[in-house]
């Protein structure tokens, strides 16, 4: 990814940004081509101390998660971009057997 070059505090908008292309980027093929045939905008929630961002709907209606951060993160002056991305987790589709 490049490297923005800010002065002062990396702006809420570069950092929802940031999340949100790696998100997008880490959807399956089949997944992803399902959400922009859809035609949805992504949304954001705020719940407490998290936003939850969605992208598209499941088949029987519920919003699709795309992302989910904690709201420090989006406003906390102090967290910069490369701060964000060492936090990013890629999350399995499946989990083994034995976990459920």
């Amino acid at each position: 990814m490049s490297k923005e070059q800010h002065d002062g505090p990396t702006p809420l908008k570069l950092k929802t940004n940031r999340i949100l292309t790696h998100a997008v980027a880490n959807l399956e093929l089949d997944d992803l081509n399902e959400r922009i045939r859809q035609g949805e905008p992504i949304r954001a929630y705020f719940r407490n101390e998290e936003v939850e961002f969605t992208w598209g709907r499941a088949d029987d209606g519920t919003p699709l998660t795309l992302a989910r951060v904690l709201r420090q993160i989006l406003t906390d002056d102090a967290v910069t971009l490369d701060d964000i991305s060492a936090t990013f987790i890629d999350v399995p589709d499946t989990v083994p057997d034995e976990w459920e």
